[in-house]
């Protein structure tokens, strides 16, 4: 019977049973008494029969109290939660805390992490239906789940990815091991799987990205400086899945999730991109370009018109060059090019290149500077860019620092593919 049915019914009672006992305020002795007495009694016995019917009707709970919540549809449960499940769920917190430094629940959930397809944690569709799925199916978890930071629904099939029976068996294991009520048990194999994940990436994240601290910086202000040192890539979707669980072991918030994170990186990175294309374009803006080489890139030109540039003038020819390759590219200032000429950048990636218009071979001391600017600008990669040809010496140290290099053969090919 559903709420409103059982409000009308009592309420229905009500009213009859008021009808019934109504007789003894303004009944006289002129009425006739008999008959009425039995029609009151009636509406009085029947009202009282209805209203007892709604009462025990409304569902309660094993501590007694009305439930609140819908039992066709536990998500949309109503403001007030029943106290005893809230008191239940901040006793449930607390086994958490202490189970999860236990060593060896810590490694059953290790171990069960690495049985279970990964899309569940890394892929943030697939772990925002998961966590879902995996804790409406008690009321416990039901309450747990209006706490948590999670995306709209989105919809997926689970059969791939979800292996019930897995989890139906490490929850076996769990609560045996570590004697748990079978009511809390659900909730607290999330918790100890999330906080298993945590730790898992987090720990790669330091190990094959950065092993830094945020210091003083926000958390924004961290993952800028990420992208602007390039420790990682703008389109490096499984750094920022590292990044990510990284982010969420240095919050330590049970309530907070990898796919609600992950749309906060997002939208940083996708400020970060727009603040560097701006930063990129006014350099190059406001870059020296002369407007003899505007005119002259204007027509192909030959390597003999390579051979007769400046310095200076090869410089802005090599940044044309790269600019037509699709990247945004500004001459350093002279005075200050700590070894490299030109920057260029594409998709959050940064290049350095040395220009070198000689009309000698080209020695390894210009392998060394673009090697000295690399870790100066910050770059993933640095070329080494001339209308001449290298020492021996020179592409040794270049295979040696990944230092890729550009002779009068493969400066040819460009302007013939670019112009």
């Amino acid at each position: 019977m559903s709420t409103k049915t059982q409000n009308r019914l009592a309420l229905l009672g009500i009213i009859m049973a008021g009808i019934g006992i109504s007789p003894i305020f303004f009944i006289n002795e002129d009425v006739d008494a008999p008959l009425l007495a039995v029609i009151f009694i009636s509406l009085l016995i029947g009202g009282s029969v209805l209203f007892v019917i709604a009462v025990l009707t409304t569902p309660y709970d094993y501590k007694g109290r009305a439930k609140l919540v819908d039992a066709n549809n536990p998500l949309h449960e109503k403001d007030t939660i029943d106290t005893g499940l809230k008191e239940e769920l901040e006793e449930t917190i607390k086994i958490y805390n202490q189970l999860v430094s236990n060593p060896k629940i810590n490694n059953m959930t290790n171990n069960f992490i690495e049985v279970l397809n990964q899309q569940i944690f890394i892929d943030s569709t697939c772990s925002t239906i998961f966590t879902k799925n995996y804790l409406q199916k008690t009321p416990l978890g039901t309450i747990f789940l209006k706490k948590l930071q999670l995306p709209s629904d989105v919809y997926i099939s689970l059969s791939d990815i979800y292996d019930t029976q897995a989890f139906s068996t490490f929850n076996e294991l769990l609560c045996k091991e570590a004697q748990i009520e079978s009511s809390k048990i659900q909730l607290l194999s999330y918790l100890l799987l999330q906080n298993s994940v945590i730790d898992k990436y987090s720990t790669l994240w330091q190990e094959e990205y950065h092993d830094g601290k945020f210091g003083e910086e926000s958390i924004n202000e961290y993952v800028h400086r990420c992208l602007d040192s390039n420790i990682i890539d703008s389109l490096d979707d499984y750094g920022f899945t590292l990044l990510t669980y990284y982010i969420l072991k240095q919050k330590n918030n049970i309530y907070n999730t990898f796919p609600f994170e992950i749309k906060n990186i997002q939208t940083t990175i996708n400020e970060f991109k727009e603040k560097r294309q701006n930063e990129l374009l006014r350099k190059q803006i406001l870059s020296e370009n002369s407007t003899e080489i505007t005119i002259r890139t204007q027509f192909r030109p030959s390597i003999n018109d390579i051979d007769v540039m400046t310095g200076v003038e090869f410089e802005k020819f090599v940044c044309v060059l790269f600019q037509r390759m699709g990247y945004i590219a500004y001459v350093t200032q002279t005075s200050r090019d700590q070894g490299l000429d030109v920057i260029a950048e594409k998709n959050g990636k940064r290049i350095g290149i040395q220009a070198k218009c000689y009309a000698n071979i080209v020695s390894n001391s210009a392998v060394q500077e673009a090697v000295a600017g690399k870790n100066y600008y910050n770059c993933e990669r640095v070329i080494v860019v001339t209308n001449n040809f290298f020492t021996k010496s020179a592409i040794d140290l270049a295979k040696a620092n990944n230092v890729v290099l550009w002779n009068r053969d493969i400066l040819k090919e460009k302007i013939i593919e670019l112009f």
